[in-house]
């Protein structure tokens, strides 16, 4: 697995499956907020949609921008690997800019 596949990965089955799951069945969350969201309006909803969706975006991109070396935190790129194949790291594409070209 490549750093391109990676961020697919995670585009796939931890942004998408999040922002589905908040318009699903939502387990882990009290029976009110369940209730809550229930009766909103489509137009709430889609609201709600919007924010969750770049609540997740922010997250993974400071995330991935850690792992890449370039957030005000880490300066050092994180290497990663899968398959004996480098996820990150120097060199690397940078998995932040995969990110944001998926999304």
């Amino acid at each position: 697995m490549n750093g391109e596949s990676f961020v697919q990965l995670i585009k796939e089955e931890a942004r998408d499956f999040s922002i589905d799951w908040s318009e699903g069945n939502q387990s882990g969350i009290s029976n009110d907020a369940q209730s809550w969201l229930s009766n909103l309006s489509e137009i709430e909803k889609s609201f709600v949609r919007e924010i969750v969706t770049e609540a997740i975006d922010n997250s993974l991109s400071q995330l991935l921008e850690i792992m890449d070396g370039v957030h005000t935190k880490n300066q050092s790129p994180i290497e990663a690997s899968c398959c004996n194949e480098k996820i990150s790291g120097k060199n690397q594409p940078q998995l932040h800019d995969l990110y944001a070209s998926k999304i």
